[in-house]
């Protein structure tokens, strides 16, 4: 399977509480739409707590600086 990385540049802080994103984010649905977002959120709310398709994904950092997307 082919790795896939986060294209662009990546958020800097979480869309939905304005907390820095350090090594994780999701980009992925809430009630009101889309969302690059912390971990918290997307466990606790807003987000809703699921990655996959029409869902969300999760992006982990990478010692090269590259974002992978390890889930959804």
């Amino acid at each position: 399977m082919q790795k896939k990385y986060w294209m662009g540049t990546a958020p800097t802080q979480c869309q939905t509480c304005s907390s820095p994103i350090e090594s994780v984010f999701f980009d992925a649905r809430t009630p009101a739409g889309w969302a690059c977002m912390c971990e918290q959120c997307q466990k606790f709310g807003p987000g809703l707590g699921k990655t996959g398709t029409g869902l969300g994904q999760k992006y982990e950092l990478q010692e090269d600086g590259k974002w992978l997307k390890t889930e959804g």
